[in-house]
């Protein structure tokens, strides 16, 4: 019996900018269950690359397969409807919102389809069950303005790392 297709492949995605070659020759493998790291030295791609999968970025070449059928994704609500999403090395946080808000900036849970009220219950509860499984200590309801970068003990933030 043959293994399944790997739940993502990419094939030389080329990303170029003007004067710039920013991707070239990558290929990335994952599997089911897998825990990949991309890991390298800075400017070898991996935030372009990772912007490609996530759909910020499109590549000027290349094939992206997913579960072994080839993927255009068009934007990164059509990268989130593949499951896909992308976490920011940068901090792109709003700092007005909570944890919660954060977290599902955009795709909040509505009480009445798209055009409801975000249903802040709902949000509390699925944020908390996303930081439960990276192992983070965090009210859903802490503003994000009273977070440190690192999550550590300085006297002006909230410890919400165990």
């Amino acid at each position: 019996m043959s293994d399944p297709p790997p739940v993502l492949l990419a094939t030389n995605p080329t990303k170029r900018y003007p004067g710039v070659l920013a991707l070239h020759n990558v290929g990335l493998t994952l599997h089911r269950g897998e825990i990949l790291a991309v890991i390298g030295e800075n400017g070898a791609g991996k935030s372009t690359l990772m912007k490609i999968l996530a759909g910020i970025e499109r590549a000027d070449a290349g094939e992206i397969q997913l579960d072994g059928r080839p993927t255009t994704i068009e934007s990164v609500r059509d990268a989130s409807a593949h499951g896909i999403a992308l976490i920011h090395q940068e901090l792109n946080l709003t700092d007005n919102p909570d944890i919660s808000g954060n977290v599902f900036l955009g795709r909040e849970p509505r009480r009445l389809g798209r055009v409801g009220l975000i249903d802040r219950k709902r949000l509390h509860a699925d944020a908390r069950v996303a930081l439960k499984k990276v192992l983070l200590d965090c009210a859903p309801s802490t503003p994000v303005a009273l977070l440190s970068p690192g999550g550590g003990n300085s006297s002006n933030s909230l410890a919400c790392f165990r």
